[in-house]
C-alpha cells in the first residue's frame, strides 16, 4: 500500500518502519490485485480488492478493501541526473468493517502502545486510508516522505458512535560514504 509497506526490510533505510506507517497501512490481507509489469517507465500501478481482516484473519463480513497505488517517474526520461530518478506515489484504501476493536493497541516500532481502545469498542463503519509519497535518489544521497491519514466511522461503545481520524508523516534522508 505505502512506500514503506511495499519495500523488504533488506531495503529499508532504517531498521523499522515509522510508526504511521506500522499503524496505518494496508498491509499482508487475502485477496487478489492487477499490477503493472513496469514496461511504463513513468508510470506503475496495483489495484485490488482483499478482506480487509490483516494477515491470517478470516472473513467476518460480506464486505471487502478496495486498494489501489499508483506511481509515477515524471523525469525518468529527462536526461537530467538530478531528477530522474524521482517517484511520487499516492494510495487509498476503501472498505467496511464489522470488527471489535476493543483493547487494539497502536504501538511502536518496539512494541511500546501508544494508544489502545477501551474493551467495549466496536466498528460498524467504513474505514480509509489514503496516503502520498515521495522518493528521490541522486548519486549517494536519497530522501523520503510519506503522509497517511486512516479514517474509521462508526466506532461505538455501549452509549456513543464516534469516529476516529489519524494522520501523521515521516521524512528521511540517508547519505551513502561508501560504496
Amino acid at each position: 500500500f505505502s512506500l514503506t509497506t511495499l519495500q523488504s526490510d533488506a531495503q529499508l533505510d532504517f531498521i523499522g518502519r515509522s510508526i504511521i506507517v506500522d499503524n496505518f497501512s494496508p498491509s499482508y490481507d487475502v485477496g487478489a490485485m492487477v499490477f503493472s509489469d513496469k514496461k511504463y517507465k513513468h508510470f506503475d500501478y496495483a489495484f485490488g480488492v482483499f478482506n480487509g481482516r490483516g494477515l491470517n484473519q478470516s472473513e467476518n463480513n460480506n464486505s471487502k478493501f478496495l486498494i489501489g497505488r499508483i506511481e509515477a517517474a515524471p523525469f525518468i526520461s529527462s536526461g537530467q541526473a538530478t531528477l530522474s530518478k524521482l517517484y511520487l506515489g499516492f494510495s487509498a484504501a476503501y472498505g467496511k468493517n464489522s470488527n471489535p476493536v476493543g483493547k487494539t493497541s497502536y504501538k511502536t516500532v518496539t512494541e511500546v502502545p501508544v494508544f489502545t481502545f477501551n474493551d467495549s469498542i466496536n466498528q460498524i463503519g467504513k474505514n480509509s486510508v489514503y496516503g502520498y509519497d515521495l522518493v528521490w535518489y541522486y548519486k549517494s544521497f536519497s530522501a523520503s516522505a510519506e503522509y497517511l491519514q486512516f479514517h474509521g466511522q462508526y466506532l461505538r461503545n455501549s452509549t456513543d458512535n464516534i469516529d476516529f481520524t489519524s494522520n501523521g508523516y515521516y521524512l528521511a534522508g540517508t547519505f551513502i560514504l561508501t560504496g
